[in-house]
């Protein structure tokens, strides 16, 4: 998964003492966008609104195809890389996706440790942006405060 330009900026200017490896703040970066945290959702709610990716704005899912579920996963954060330790973060609320055919746009990386594969923005190929466990076939997940969210 690669690194956005901006975001090697930001990780040089980051000099207030937190982990620099953290870069990447995921809210929305424009004001025709919603971050998730300004949305008033409760568990087992559709999205009610478009599902784009934070980086690029292309379109990941429709309205009313994900549903909202409380479950715990690491995941790790954007500017993790393969051969490092990864580092990342315990997240609860995901998009819950049934049908992979139902994505707009989405990328999966390889299996990791035999069981996992990330989503990533399909056509920037920033992520991850939530996972897939390929041992459970048809459930696939967005993590909520990865995504940005629009009524168009």
């Amino acid at each position: 998964l690669k690194m956005a330009e901006e975001e090697k900026v930001a990780e040089k200017e980051n000099t207030s003492g937190d982990n620099p490896s953290i870069v990447c703040d995921f809210k929305a970066k424009d004001e025709n966008f919603k971050a998730f945290e300004s949305l008033s959702l409760e568990c087992d709610s559709k999205n009610d609104l478009l599902i784009s990716c934070i980086f690029c704005k292309s379109k990941i899912l429709k309205p009313k195809i994900g549903t909202l579920v409380d479950k715990e996963y690491f995941i790790p954060h954007v500017t993790a890389k393969a051969s490092e330790d990864i580092e990342g973060e315990t997240l609860n609320q995901h998009w819950l996706i049934k049908d992979m055919m139902q994505f707009e746009n989405i990328g999966f990386t390889k299996t990791v440790n035999r069981s996992v594969r990330y989503l990533a923005c399909a056509d920037c190929e920033m992520g991850p942006i939530g996972w897939h466990d390929v041992s459970i076939p048809n459930e696939f997940y967005v993590t909520a405060s990865r995504v940005n969210y629009s009524e168009h």
